[in-house]
């Protein structure tokens, strides 16, 4: 039997500048669905996506994959992805450079 797999979100919170901006954020995404956030300028739409990604780390989060807690974030984007709304590379850099500085990070 194919099983779905999905991740969950319990009981995610962050707080900026001593202002709660996320409490108690529970979530299911199942395989496949594809999940769009819609809110108003400063409701923590960009600061959820910071914290899924390992950008920004929450005040409290449960990660749950199958069943599975998850501990090692680092892990978490081989599980997860997203499409962001702008590319994020430097215009002026060429997919060579770009290939060049990825290797010469990893010392390959």
């Amino acid at each position: 039997m194919d099983m779905k797999q999905y991740v969950q979100i319990d009981s995610l919170t962050k707080g900026i500048n001593n202002k709660s901006t996320l409490s108690g954020i529970h979530m299911t995404i199942n395989q496949g669905e594809i999940i769009g956030l819609f809110g108003r300028n400063g409701s923590g739409k960009s600061t959820l996506m910071s914290i899924l990604f390992g950008v920004t780390r929450a005040d409290n989060i449960c990660l749950i994959h199958n069943g599975k807690i998850i501990l090692n974030r680092n892990n978490f984007h081989k599980i997860f992805s997203h499409l962001p709304q702008f590319n994020y590379l430097p215009q002026n850099v060429t997919v060579r450079t770009l290939i060049w500085l990825v290797v010469k990070k990893k010392n390959i």
